[in-house]
């Protein structure tokens, strides 16, 4: 009785050992067979609808938190043009906010590369980085035009601007400028974003990017142009939702 026994435990064990050998050898081959891969995603979206819906839905809040930043970016670089032009006072209030343009600007620009990323390419992913460093820069910039500088005498931030300080100033310029120009050029060749929206950006940061190489009414004119280039396009993004890219049927990949 024990020899019957023991031949299904051992046949049992042997099953087991094959479904798991299956299982493996399915997913590696899987993995090396692009048309294979996808259609087995393709059979798992038909299985799992929810899945698509639930990543669309995550798409959707984060390009409309993104361009609430950009909003926010578009309202902040007004006000800082208002003041830089007299016609806003002086004050705690709007010295303490003028550098959260550039910071919410790059995370407004995050969410449009995000849109376009799919048809932008490899020129989309280089201005996309050199356009966040850029503005990454100009927020650090910022932050110590209004909260370092004001607490120095004059003759040390001469000093300062003179040295290594003025020189990272320099660079983190020209970063800027590659980056819009660069990133303004891959999104007009994707089509997705509004072409005057990324136009009046692009001509509105060139001088916002040259900030001490230009005269002051150009330089404000710039930050009026790249404001409502921001805003436009925020507003795109804001009724934007990720579309994936169709998959082909399981008939196109055994044809």
């Amino acid at each position: 009785m024990r020899r019957p026994l023991l031949t299904e435990n051992a046949n049992g064990c042997l099953q087991q050992v094959s479904a798991q050998l299956a299982n493996f050898f399915r997913g590696a081959y899987i993995s090396r067979h692009p048309l294979t891969l996808l259609a087995h995603n393709a059979h798992d979206n038909e299985r799992y609808p929810l899945r698509e819906r639930d990543s669309d839905m995550r798409s959707s809040a984060l390009y409309r938190a993104t361009a609430t930043a950009g909003f926010a970016s578009a309202v902040l670089l007004v006000i800082n043009v208002f003041r830089r032009a007299g016609l806003l006072p002086e004050t705690t209030l709007t010295h303490a906010i003028a550098p959260f343009a550039a910071l919410t600007g790059l995370l407004a620009i995050t969410g449009l590369y995000l849109l376009i990323r799919g048809t932008s390419g490899t020129l989309g992913l280089i201005g996309y980085l050199l356009n966040a460093a850029g503005l990454a820069g100009a927020y650090a910039i910022e932050y110590t035009l209004h909260y370092v500088f004001p607490l120095l005498d004059g003759a040390k931030v001469t000093e300062l601007l003179a040295g290594g300080t003025g020189r990272a100033f320099l660079i983190t310029s020209v970063v800027l400028l590659a980056g819009v120009v660069t990133f303004s050029a891959a999104a007009l060749r994707t089509g997705t974003l509004p072409p005057l929206g990324v136009i009046f950006y692009a001509v509105g940061m060139i001088p916002g990017a040259l900030r001490n190489m230009v005269p002051l009414p150009v330089y404000l004119i710039g930050l009026a142009l790249a404001a409502a280039g921001i805003a436009w396009m925020s507003a795109r993004l804001w009724s934007a939702q990720e579309k994936a890219a169709p998959l082909p049927t399981r008939r196109q990949v055994t044809a």
